[in-house]
């Protein structure tokens, strides 16, 4: 994930954190699951 690169690239894995140093934040996706339509995705915000 990087800004200069188009919305195909968004895609934030489970385990990887992406850190917005300006925002002084931390966004690490922990876990995913269910079954459509009930799908849903567990995050940690970290503000530093």
């Amino acid at each position: 994930m990087v800004p200069a690169t188009n919305y195909s690239d968004a895609m934030l894995p489970v385990g990887q954190t992406l850190t917005d140093s300006s925002a002084r934040l931390r966004i690490t996706p922990i876990a995913k699951g269910g079954i459509a339509p009930n799908e849903f995705l567990d995050v940690t915000l970290e503000f530093y």
